[in-house]
């Protein structure tokens, strides 16, 4: 399978809770079915939606696994988004 880039135009096309992208260390997922599951809330992904949200997820994810020992809501959900694209 080709791999797909997605320009940050078309990623910013995808900024609202009906249809929310963002990208995460070059790759782009579709965080829409996981806004209400985001342990942060919605309003924290809508922040970055249709952008790339990289240096804040790193920061709270450094955070939450200094805290977090074992599996986190983050952890399970993660591994269930798709990813869509490279962003390019």
């Amino acid at each position: 399978m080709a791999t797909r880039v997605v320009t940050a135009a078309e990623l910013a096309q995808h900024s609202t809770r009906a249809d929310c992208w963002t990208a995460i260390h070059g790759v782009v997922y579709d965080v829409t079915s996981f806004l209400d599951e985001h342990p942060g809330g919605a309003k924290v992904m809508l922040k970055y939606a249709g952008a790339d949200s990289t240096k804040a997820f790193d920061m709270v994810r450094v955070a939450s696994q200094q805290r977090v020992v074992g599996g986190s809501a983050w952890v399970r959900a993660t591994v269930s988004l798709r990813a869509l694209a490279v962003c390019g």
